[in-house]
């Protein structure tokens, strides 16, 4: 659970745990892919972690997200971020982005869930779990031996609310 709030000016955040904060657009087909390794990773470390889904463009509303989450049997609680507060807050640019904090909200690992897509359209067979690595590392007090990569999906809409 993630706890943002103002003191003297500046942005404050704690958290109770070890966050995985996931951004993530319904209709994108590599956030679609993505959804069962996203399910696994939560059944695995939903006790440890919390994960949170956030739909940070206008277009997702709850009746489209609770059709998607129904259809991919995810169990990963979730916000929407309309005005990309979190988005922002995190850097992130693209769905699916992977955010793991810890309960600082200092970022452990940013970037892609794994590599499985090179770019939009050109899957293939992930070598490298990325955000599994990172949360593997941190339940043993390690930094991750990669804490940043490239994701590739679809674009978070900044100017929509201008």
């Amino acid at each position: 659970m993630l706890f943002l709030f103002v003191m003297g000016g500046h942005t404050v955040w704690a958290q109770e745990k070890p966050t995985v904060n996931i951004f993530f657009l319904e209709d994108c087909v590599i956030c679609q892919s993505l959804t069962p390794e996203l399910n696994k990773l939560y059944q695995k470390y939903h006790k440890e972690f919390d994960f949170v889904l956030y739909f940070p463009n206008q277009r997702s509303k709850d009746n489209s997200i609770n059709e998607f989450k129904k259809k991919y049997k995810v169990d990963i609680p979730y916000k929407t971020d309309h005005y990309k507060k979190v988005s922002t807050l995190l850097g992130v640019n693209v769905t699916p982005e992977v955010v793991l904090t810890d309960r600082s909200g200092q970022i452990v690992y940013q970037g892609a869930i794994d590599d499985s897509f090179i770019s939009p359209g050109k899957k293939r067979k992930a070598k490298n779990h990325y955000l599994q690595l990172a949360i593997e590392a941190f339940r043993v007090n390690k930094k991750p031996e990669i804490s940043k990569t490239q994701a590739v999906g679809c674009f978070i809409n900044y100017k929509e609310n201008d």
